[in-house]
């Protein structure tokens, strides 16, 4: 089971709302059971679009896809270590602040052949372990 215990990401901002040129403040906290060693802790924002059809029939269909990386930031809160860093037993929380590019970025959009999402996640990573993320 792992020591890693009610990771969340909260961000500064009353309606978790940005766009471009935005920074974006916030706090990644979880509880840790005992002594852990992590290779690394960092936060990301990344915004991505994904379009897929098919046009035609039968042995004469055509598939299509695409993808697009509007962005992407990291901030690591614990630098990634080969040996790893050991972080004790009990409650953790590290800020972060990480500004969003400025670009011409649409919109957040699902639909039936296509989406544009934009995210922020945190990940845990540690050695011979499962990663232990965050949305």
């Amino acid at each position: 089971m792992s020591p890693i215990e009610n990771l969340s990401l909260t961000c500064d901002s009353s309606n978790n709302t940005f766009s471009e040129g935005d920074t974006i403040v916030g706090m990644l906290s979880f509880n840790l059971t005992k002594d852990t060693k992590v290779k690394g802790i960092f936060v990301k924002a990344k915004g991505d679009a994904h379009v897929q059809w098919s046009e035609g029939s039968g042995d004469d269909e055509r598939s299509y896809s695409a993808r697009k990386r509007y962005f992407k930031v990291k901030e690591y809160l614990v630098t990634e270590k080969a040996e790893g860093n050991v972080l004790s037993k009990g409650t953790h929380h590290f800020k972060f602040k990480m500004t969003i590019p400025e670009g011409n970025m649409p919109s957040s959009f699902k639909g039936a052949h296509g989406s544009i999402v934009y995210k922020l996640e945190a990940k845990i990573s540690r050695k011979w372990r499962w990663s232990t993320t965050v949305e």
